[in-house]
């Protein structure tokens, strides 16, 4: 089974990864940004929960692979990138909470949740490998906000191996 889950991930990152509006390098590094960040997702949580927010994790920035996105620039039109990997991911059949927490990875609070789960694992591990902000105001509403400090020190950790 363990194996089962790794060759589908290998599957979904060559084909979420394979092709699309972005050079080589950039292609490069999200692929590079998509394994670091579905570790550390899957260290947030334990169980299949984990197993879920480490595929959520490595898809995350699917969408930006997309033709007529908005990549989060501030110039950019269209649908945002998160929405539209979002979709994708739906139309290809997966589970709802990944599709969910890829939508919602850049804004958690927005899921009609409570508790602190996949979206809320998946959002920490893009921000912390990103170096994007973190949603303090979510993060405190879960009750987690005080796992910042540990949660950092695994991301440093990934970060040097």
């Amino acid at each position: 089974q363990i194996l089962a889950r790794i060759l589908q991930r290998l599957v979904l990152t060559s084909e979420a990864f394979g092709s699309g509006p972005v050079s080589n390098v950039e292609r490069e590094a999200m692929q590079n940004r998509a394994l670091r960040t579905s570790r550390l997702a899957g260290q947030l949580l334990s169980g299949p929960s984990g197993e879920l927010a480490a595929t959520a994790a490595l898809l995350a920035e699917v969408g930006k692979l997309l033709p007529g996105v908005n990549r989060g620039g501030p110039d950019d039109a269209g649908p945002h990138y998160a929405e539209a990997g979002a979709y994708l991911l739906g139309l290809w059949g997966l589970p709802m909470p990944i599709v969910e927490a890829v939508a919602y990875h850049h804004r958690p609070g927005a899921v009609r949740m409570s508790g602190f789960w996949v979206p809320g694992a998946v959002h920490v591990a893009c921000a912390l490998v990103g170096g994007l902000p973190l949603d303090e105001e979510y993060l405190r509403s879960v009750f987690q906000i005080e796992r910042v400090p540990e949660w950092r020190d695994k991301a440093e950790k990934l970060a040097a191996v």
